[in-house]
């Protein structure tokens, strides 16, 4: 088989386990509890302050704004995104097994590990 055959084969497949994460509830809480570290984080940064005083209210916001621009580009994921965001995702990814590590969701850690396994293999 040629290269391009299975790299195409090996990105359906992360692109299938993609799907499978998005409709994991433990996968989405630890994906959101992140996603409001780095907003928490991004903010406090932005406007000098203590994180500890960004309001949850504005970070649902932006975690709101984030899910809806993040639906779109899963509804046209393909080969070529997938590819571009590897190490983007793959942080995100360790990130995450490295917070379900911490509360011993093991099952979630290995999915996790696999998924980052097939992302450096492209």
């Amino acid at each position: 088989m040629e290269k391009e055959t299975l790299n195409l084969d090996l990105i359906n497949q992360i692109i299938k386990m993609d799907g499978e994460l998005d409709k994991d509830p433990t996968y989405k809480k630890y994906e959101r509890i992140f996603a409001t570290q780095k907003i928490r984080e991004g903010i406090a940064k932005k406007l000098e302050v203590d994180p500890d005083l960004i309001e949850q209210d504005l970070i649902d916001r932006f975690l709101g704004l984030g899910e809806s621009i993040n639906d779109e580009v899963k509804k046209e994921l393909t080969p070529k995104i997938v590819v571009d965001k590897k190490d983007q995702v793959m942080e995100l990814v360790q990130a995450i097994i490295d917070l379900a590590s911490w509360d011993e969701e093991f099952e979630l850690s290995k999915k996790l590990k696999d998924f980052n396994d097939l992302l450096k293999q492209i």
